[in-house]
């Protein structure tokens, strides 16, 4: 199978990673925003799915807020979603027992 095609298909997704152009979604986390598709949503997690085709606010808005991780998560988890690739951002140290 000639795998060409489909990594011409995943560099040019790439280049929609939070960007306006044919966007129709904002995620919000804290005060960062991110520029989305919602088919690429759709298209890895039923959840986001949901929240954009079912009765909730977020179908009507096209905002989704998530409050309940840090912006660097997030980022990490749309550059995934877009590309297929993670770094995953160092988390704070705050709150967790030193294991010297």
């Amino acid at each position: 199978m000639d795998h060409k095609p489909i990594e011409a298909f995943g560099a040019s997704l790439q280049g929609y990673y939070n960007n306006k152009c044919l966007s129709d979604v904002v995620i919000r986390c804290n005060s960062q925003e991110f520029a989305v598709q919602n088919l690429v949503l759709f298209c890895h997690s039923d959840y986001f799915k949901k929240q954009l085709t079912e009765p909730w606010r977020e179908s009507e808005d096209k905002i989704i807020e998530i409050a309940d991780f840090d912006t660097n998560i997030v980022e990490a988890m749309l550059r995934f979603v877009y590309s297929f690739d993670c770094d995953v951002p160092p988390l704070p140290r705050q709150g967790l027992p030193d294991r010297r």
